[in-house]
């Protein structure tokens, strides 16, 4: 999982997120 940005909150999906989900 990718949520060293810094700028989205923990609760905020990133695509990257959302394409390791599927």
């Amino acid at each position: 999982e990718k949520r060293g940005r810094g700028q989205a909150p923990r609760w905020y999906i990133t695509n990257d997120e959302l394409d390791s989900l599927s």
